[in-house]
């Protein structure tokens, strides 16, 4: 049970590294129309950390769970890409929310009467977001089939408490930056 979780995760951090590179492929050249670069740039310079990082957190585990003796650890797969002492994985999340704040005041001026390709781009732009919730569930999954003497434990819950700062954060930041025109 706990290998068929671990590669639910593994087939979800596909589905997102993909998600990662429609919107790195649709905003990689500014539009004619900006004026500044300069949040454009930030944004994309977000989306490029982000794929990077998720690549290889992809790669990593798909090496591990195609080993033949994985001994069912991922837990420090997770703290590689979330970081328990540092700060870059949270940096960066955190980065792309304020960034996408400013990002989505631009690419949707008007809030009323979204049109459908409008609603698709809206979930593709706040999927890194999306992404931690989805996170948690794998996590507090793996977690209900670790005994807690299992080394996963430790390292799951340390990811798990991580992972619920930087959400509630991102959540901030979503709340009060951004801007829809009245």
């Amino acid at each position: 049970a706990r290998h068929q979780v671990a590669m639910q995760l593994l087939h979800s951090e596909w589905e997102y590294v993909s998600t990662l590179n429609q919107l790195y492929d649709k905003y990689k050249t500014p539009p004619a129309h900006q004026t500044t670069g300069e949040p454009h740039q930030t944004y994309v310079r977000f989306v490029e950390q982000l794929l990077q990082r998720h690549v290889l957190f992809r790669n990593t585990l798909q090496e591990r769970l195609s080993a033949e003796h994985w001994k069912s650890l991922v837990g420090d797969i997770l703290v590689q890409l979330i970081g328990q002492n540092d700060t870059a994985f949270s940096d960066m999340y955190l980065g792309y929310t304020t960034t996408l704040a400013s990002f989505l005041s631009l690419e949707f001026p008007q809030s009323s009467q979204m049109e459908r390709e409008e609603i698709k781009l809206l979930s593709v732009l706040l999927a890194p977001v999306a992404r931690i919730h989805s996170y948690l569930s794998h996590i507090q999954n793996l977690l209900q089939w670790t005994g807690k003497e299992h080394p996963d434990c430790s390292l799951l819950l340390g990811s798990e408490r991580a992972l619920r700062s930087v959400l509630s954060r991102c959540h901030v930041i979503l709340e009060e930056d951004v801007r829809w025109e009245e």
